[in-house]
């Protein structure tokens, strides 16, 4: 996994298999696509879950794919700062803030 900053972006690439064990050749159609961390809380500090208990947050947003060798592609994703600012901050100046008075 790679962070690159670009201005007020930020942008995540991994590499993921494709074309073997059931992955798919190629990652078209999933520009726009969610790409979510499962988070477990109510663990102790050893690490022992006490509840199963998961949450997702969602970590990047698929932009585009790069072909770079066989059986892989590398995923280029907007990355969380991406998502939880400069989204954020857009669609307030577009709707204006939610409750504000």
């Amino acid at each position: 996994m790679e962070k690159v900053e670009r201005g007020e972006f930020d942008y995540v690439k991994i590499r993921m298999t494709s074309g073997k064990n059931h992955f798919p050749d190629k990652y078209g159609g999933v520009s726009g696509g969610g790409v979510w961390i499962p988070i477990r809380f109510a663990e102790n500090p050893e690490g022992t879950i006490l509840k199963p208990m998961t949450s997702l947050v969602l970590s990047g947003v698929a932009y585009f794919q790069i072909e770079e060798e066989p059986n892989y592609k590398t995923l280029v994703l907007h990355g969380p700062k991406s998502i939880y600012e400069r989204v954020i901050q857009q669609v307030q100046r577009e709707f204006g803030t939610y409750g504000a008075a």
